[in-house]
């Protein structure tokens, strides 16, 4: 295989971002139909290969996946009310603290009430 000049090589990457940069179009552009297919109990696999055939999807398969997660579903999230607390909030620690599990540390108790 030749080696690559230094101009194909910047070409090669242009292309790629543009290609990237089309692929964000693409999955905005179509924002609404992949959620309603999404909320429909579609899968992802199933929106990208009918985009693909209809030419509306110009990037893989894994570049799809990424930008639905990025763009679409944490959309979703933030409008189900999946509100972020400020850093430091004791609300957040508390709400962490719930959800940690409770491990059994027999230190933590008195040892004649144990056996």
């Amino acid at each position: 295989m030749p080696k690559k000049s230094m101009i194909e090589k910047l070409q090669e990457k242009r292309e790629i971002k543009q290609r990237a940069n089309k692929g964000v179009i693409a999955v905005l552009g179509h924002q609404e139909e992949i959620a309603s297919a999404l909320e429909k109990g579609f899968n992802m696999q199933e929106i990208y290969e009918v985009m693909v055939e209809e030419g509306k999807m110009p990037v893989t398969y894994a570049a799809f996946t990424r930008l639905v997660n990025k763009y679409i579903k944490k959309k979703e999230n933030q409008h189900k009310g999946a509100e972020r607390l400020p850093k430091g909030s004791t609300e957040s620690k508390e709400i962490t603290d719930k959800k940690k599990p409770h491990i059994f540390n027999p230190d933590d108790y008195d040892k004649k009430n144990l056996f």
